[in-house]
């Protein structure tokens, strides 16, 4: 059924203002202890080189060096704030702000250039080049660039212009000269301190990823499994969730992964791994009778759509494992045709040839949410669970979500909202036509062995007949 333009229309304006903004890369915790770490010790070694020199000036009545001064203390201040909040990228802003101020005003009325002794606090434009380097490591190139190329030119500023100050320095030559060895030598000191933070940062990053290594290639992870009801309970299907087992790090959930196994090349043979495994749970539940006809679904990653050679071991495992037609579901995100959107067309027309059906998952989060409903064989539509949590609390969320469900039931779809949490979204997506749901107010995700055991509770309750 063709849909009204208008319908469209509105679908494509509100999911466009929901678009979430794609990761880099997930945060591991040790980045973000050593992050926050380096941040308060940056505004702590700001607010003691400030202070100072804002007593000094007011002790001397200069009210306007003074309160430029005040003006860097306020800041200081203001990251620290932010550092408490949480609001990591805005500290780190906030830092370069302050960093530059300071040099510049100790350049411009305390470290002034003379016959013998050039300025030396433009060598602190080094250590806080490489403080942005490791603080802004996850946002984008054009910030971390721009950030980064305002340091070394004030460096080189700093390097070039006389000396501006009206009137004498405030320091005499003794004092001058004393002053610039010490910022040589903390400027070195504290380049060498944030240099040993990278350090440790690629050395913990380059670890996990050759442990999760020898995880895929021994076996060590596994699928965990979220069941997929109807409003009368009734199981329709369940969703593969990658987990890892970490010895020290605990239990490991696919945000965790997945960045990993991307920004280090895993993701094939992760894929590889998650299709032997699920072929294997499916092969074996061919042999149960409560268990042969629940189709698994698993997501598939970019990669192995958009690698030739890795599409076709997709499709041969699929076949030598033998399963059922529609046993088997493959969810793929908008971020698949971000390229090759074409060929990723014809290779799930290949898929549904064999049998495995498709869902288009994390619906509306993505590259694209509606150029490719019409085209693409997708025999099922994910609600992001984004917008599920929004219910009750933004009108917009409660018109996406809507708006959803008719542009999937209208194309002939399967609609599943995913994160459903409490009764009041259930009820709320209910009212809306939702008829199939996922998240942990119906079940949490569980080990393949715990499956049977809650099907069977899950039958009871949803046919108390069942139990006779």
């Amino acid at each position: 059924m063709e849909l009204p333009s208008s319908r469209l229309f509105m679908a494509a304006l509100l999911l466009e203002r929901f678009r979430a903004r794609p990761w880099l890369r997930a945060a591991e915790a040790g980045y973000a202890r050593r992050q926050q770490r380096m941040l308060w010790a940056s505004a702590l070694g700001l607010g003691l080189s400030l202070l100072p020199w804002f007593l000094f000036f007011s002790w001397r009545a200069d009210w306007g060096a003074a309160g430029l001064y005040a003006i860097g203390l306020s800041l200081v201040a203001l990251q620290a704030l932010l550092i408490r909040q949480g609001h990591a990228l805005a500290a780190s802003l906030v830092l370069s702000l302050t960093g530059w101020l300071a040099i510049s005003l100790v350049a411009l009325w305390i470290d002034q250039p003379s016959a013998g002794t050039p300025r030396s606090v433009l060598l602190f434009c080094l250590p806080l080049f490489l403080v942005q380097r490791f603080l802004l490591q996850e946002q984008p190139r054009w910030l971390r660039d721009g950030v980064q190329g305002v340091s070394l030119g004030l460096l080189v500023l700093w390097a070039s212009l006389p000396d501006l100050a009206p009137g004498a320095p405030p320091l005499g030559p003794e004092l001058q000269r004393g002053g610039a060895i010490f910022n040589v030598a903390a400027a070195a000191l504290l380049s060498a301190w944030v240099l040993h933070l990278e350090e440790a940062e690629l050395r913990e990053h380059k670890g996990l990823a050759l442990e999760l290594a020898r995880a895929i290639a021994g076996g060590q992870l596994r699928l965990a499994l979220q069941p997929q009801c109807d409003a009368q309970g009734r199981v329709l299907g369940v969703e593969a969730l990658l987990r890892w087992s970490h010895p020290r790090r605990g239990e490991l959930s696919p945000a965790e992964i997945l960045p990993l196994a991307r920004a280090e090349g895993l993701l094939l043979p992760l894929g590889d791994w998650a299709l032997r495994e699920a072929c294997r749970l499916l092969q074996a539940w061919q042999q149960q009778p409560g268990l042969r006809e629940l189709p698994l679904a698993l997501n598939l990653s970019p990669a192995q759509l958009h690698d030739g050679a890795a599409f076709e071991r997709l499709l041969a495992q699929v076949e030598r494992a033998g399963l059922a037609p529609g046993r088997l579901v493959f969810e793929v995100t908008e971020a698949v045709f971000a390229e090759q959107a074409e060929r990723v067309r014809e290779r799930l027309l290949r898929c549904r040839k064999l049998g495995i059906a498709t869902a288009l998952d994390d619906f509306g989060t993505g590259y694209s949410s509606l150029a490719y409903l019409t085209e693409l064989p997708f025999d099922q539509l994910k609600l992001d669970a984004s917008f599920v949590r929004g219910l009750g609390r933004d009108a917009r969320c409660l018109r996406i979500a809507e708006t959803v469900l008719s542009l999937g039931h209208r194309l002939g779809m399967q609609v599943v909202a995913e994160g459903v949490e409490t009764q009041a979204q259930r009820q709320q997506l209910l009212a809306l036509g939702c008829t199939v749901f996922q998240g942990r107010w119906l079940a949490a995700p569980m080990p393949a062995a715990e499956l049977p055991a809650w099907l069977a509770r899950q039958a009871q309750r949803a046919d108390p007949r069942a139990a006779a």
